[in-house]
């Protein structure tokens, strides 16, 4: 093996020869550093030139049914998705060689053009026959996030009357490295009844939740959209949503059963982890920096496991599975709340159902099912650490005393009186109008909707009064950190010219290269992107603005500088006490975007984990706070962009905080 000290010289070299003049070349090309390995998707071996010359005969002929992409959409193009979610899964798999099992994916691509084809032609002719199918169907949507096409099957009972409201499964897949857009389709074609949950009166959605993610981040929001989707095109009943699923998908049914458990009438996950520390056996010797042990606390279900205590719970685990340990978590933990969940066993079986336990489950799950969601419920429960997840029920928190510290209310409604327990809370509403007298924290209070905190007494607030209070502080709509800007629409704005490939402008060329492939690789579609020239008034009045660069090669970094908590010069960077080489060093953070403080400006940084955590998806979590400073003369790596000199969280009025400093 080469000695560490050689082995970090040939590092070097390798970023400054690689990333020297020709950066743009070695970006485009993907070349990216031989220390930066893709994971996800998997990287193959290329197909042969005759086999990737039909596959690229199969998408320019989808392409030539269908025309290209025209801005803006309109309602003649709502159906559109379905037929270009087989363009972009063709598109993609020849980008990225995402041809697993050639002589297959092969097959694959033909069954997707010819569905391609068919429906390209009964879109021409005014008609969507796939939108009447009953079985097995698989449509698209566009999304919010970034305009890409995104796809998700249904499987529709034949019997099942649609004329009428009907239940809705959701089911989240497991893990699948070589599942992307074509598999993930094609696994639908000419199969009768995929996956384990089969109710005879409910239609189940399986989201694709941009790929491989653990339904995170943009896979999140994915799962919300199809949802949304789904009940455009069909009469879904709201009050009898089941979130579900199994393996990284009953991962998924946790932490989103737990995050929006007012929106399910029941939650069933099978196996999957409910935190990072416990499930990777992180001792502490290994602990990473002290804010991304703090940043698990966006997905880590016991953090959230009070809002479990508003929807019925069904876990499973195999008798013999080591995943059982996630619902054994949850177990002792909802316990301590006072809740005793069923936990099924499959006995003598590992990381898979038993079918007679299997049967058990969903007969359990028809019976709340037909039951609905309880519309009028006498407690309500809301326990979060970040205003991202503010809402349970009529329950709305608008404000925290400090992010990431456990926050809770708690609502209950006795007889004509409503009491309200808090923690961490500093404002909060009541979504509905109440009369009836309301105590909170042992204070009885006039005012039925908006409560504010002022010196440790809670008041009454009227609209203006309550807006204002809550101006200019961390909210449901901007709370950070930094991987925030990207589960809502974003455009990003690289360096506006080119640059003499040294220092940080070689850096910010190539890391916003990097975040453009990888959001295309992982999250499945292509970053809006403009030059700082063209930026108008409708992007920043609907994009969160992602800036790369510094002041000289980015203008609209320098137009909104002075109205940054940061100080750049050509000489030093820095923020509150601390000051670095600005030759050398670079801010990321994430702000209230000064020209629409509704929105978000992030500046110099993408997702913010990289392909090493890519082997799990426990470990896919944020990785850096609400800013940082990068030091660009390390070179960037699988798991860091640079050199880490300090990072920290704003307070709630986004200021900055020297004691949350980490360096």
């Amino acid at each position: 093996m080469m000695p560490l000290r050689k082995l970090l010289c040939a590092v070097s070299i390798a970023w400054g020869s690689l990333l020297g003049s020709d950066i743009a070349t070695a970006a485009e090309t993907e070349a990216w550093p031989p220390w930066i390995v893709r994971r996800l998707p998997p990287v193959v071996a290329p197909l042969g030139a005759a086999d990737l010359a039909k596959a690229k005969a199969a998408l320019a002929e989808i392409n030539e049914a269908l025309g290209p992409v025209v801005k803006p959409w309109s309602e003649k193009d709502a159906l559109r998705p379905d037929v270009e979610i087989f363009r972009k899964a063709i598109d993609l798999a020849l980008r990225h060689n995402e041809f697993f099992k050639p002589d297959a994916d092969l097959k694959r691509v033909e069954a997707l053009k010819k569905i391609a084809l068919e429906r390209a032609a009964a879109l021409a002719s005014g008609k969507a026959p796939w939108a009447e199918t009953r079985g097995v169907v698989v449509r698209g949507f566009r999304s919010l996030i970034d305009d890409s096409v995104q796809p998700y099957a249904l499987v529709i009972p034949e019997k099942l009357d649609l004329t009428k409201p009907v239940p809705l499964y959701v089911w989240l897949h497991g893990r699948g490295d070589t599942q992307c857009d074509l598999q993930f389709i094609a696994g639908f074609l000419g199969t009768k009844a995929p996956g384990p949950l089969q109710p005879e009166n409910a239609i189940v959605l399986h989201p694709f939740g941009r790929y491989c993610n653990g339904f995170k981040s943009a896979g999140e929001i994915d799962v919300l959209e199809a949802i949304a989707d789904v009940s455009k095109n069909y009469k879904i009943d709201d009050d009898r949503i089941v979130m579900a699923g199994f393996s990284m998908g009953g991962a998924g049914a946790w932490h989103m059963g737990a995050h929006f458990a007012d929106r399910w009438c029941a939650v069933h996950p099978g196996a999957g982890f409910v935190d990072v520390r416990r499930y990777q056996n992180i001792t502490p010797d290994k602990m990473p920096p002290s804010y991304e042990q703090t940043l698990w606390g966006l997905y880590d279900v016991p953090d959230y496991r009070r809002n479990l205590l508003n929807v019925p719970v069904i876990a499973y685990s195999g008798a013999d599975d080591k995943q059982k340990a996630a619902a054994d978590i949850m177990e002792q933990a909802l316990a301590e709340e006072g809740l005793k969940i069923p936990h099924l066993i499959g006995p003598g079986v590992g990381h898979k159902y038993h079918p007679e336990t299997l049967a058990e489950i969903q007969r359990r799950l028809a019976d709340i099912v037909s039951k609905g969601r309880d519309k009028n419920p006498s407690r309500t429960s809301l326990q979060t650490k970040t205003l991202r997840y503010d809402k349970m029920g009529i329950v709305l928190a608008t404000g925290l005393e400090k992010h990431w510290d456990d926050s809770r209310i708690d609502l209950v409604r006795n007889g004509e009186k409503i009491v309200v327990r808090t923690k961490n809370i500093s404002s909060f509403a009541i979504n509905e109008p109440i009369a009836a007298e309301i105590e909170v924290d042992g204070q009885t209070i006039d005012s039925p909707f908006l409560f504010v905190k002022e010196n440790g007494v809670w008041k009454n607030s009227l609209w203006k009064d309550f807006v204002k209070a809550i101006a200019g502080r961390k909210s449901p709509v901007l709370q950070g950190p930094i991987d925030d800007a990207f589960r809502s629409r974003f455009t990003v704005v690289p360096p506006d010219a080119k640059t003499n490939g040294a220092g940080i402008d070689r850096w910010a060329e190539f890391e916003s290269q990097h975040f453009l492939s990888r959001w295309c690789e992982l999250m499945r579609g292509e970053p809006l992107r403009k030059s700082a020239s063209k930026v108008n008034d409708e992007d920043i009045a609907t994009s969160n603005l992602v800036l790369w660069g510094t002041p000289h090669t980015n203008p609209l970094i320098a137009k909104i500088l002075d109205k940054l908590p940061i100080r750049w010069t050509d000489k030093v960077v820095g923020i509150g006490d601390l000051e670095f080489d600005a030759t050398k060093v670079v801010p990321v953070l994430i702000y209230p975007n000064p020209l629409n403080r509704e929105k978000y400006v992030a500046l110099n940084s993408g997702l913010t984990f990289r392909e090493a955590v890519d082997r799990t998806n426990s470990l896919q979590n944020p990785k850096l706070p609400d800013w940082a400073f990068i030091d660009t003369t390390q070179p960037p790596t699988d798991e860091l962009p640079g050199k880490v000199v300090a990072a920290g969280f704003f307070d709630e009025e986004w200021k900055y905080v020297p004691k949350d400093t980490a360096k």
